[in-house]
């Protein structure tokens, strides 16, 4: 699946950056995984915007190490409904955290 990260900007915030398909996406589709550093929550950034529970103690920090899926803006607040949810899943070489649409 193709996506485009560009700028955007929702009533009451700031111009950002978001995450957009290029062609419509059937639902629950694997779009993308949310790729970052792992960390254990008690060490989580205290500035980063890029952060997501993942398993048991552990997050991941896309700040500094991450893809596209760092730019999937939180729909709260905008009048919007979700679109997509975050999952774990096991691949050949561990767990990884995807991004699948919604039905």
């Amino acid at each position: 699946i193709n996506v485009l990260a560009q700028f955007c900007a929702f009533p009451s915030s700031y111009p950002q950056r978001g995450l957009f398909a290029a062609v419509k996406i059937k639902p629950n589709s694997h779009i993308i995984d949310y790729v970052g550093e792992v960390r254990l929550d008690t060490e989580e950034s205290k500035t980063s915007d890029y952060i997501l529970a993942f398993i048991e103690n552990l997050s991941l920090d896309a700040e500094r190490k991450g893809n596209e899926a760092r730019f999937i803006n939180d729909f709260r607040g905008t009048g919007k409904k979700q679109n997509v949810k975050f999952e774990t899943y096991e691949a050949h070489n561990g767990v990884r955290l995807g991004v699948f649409s919604m039905s």
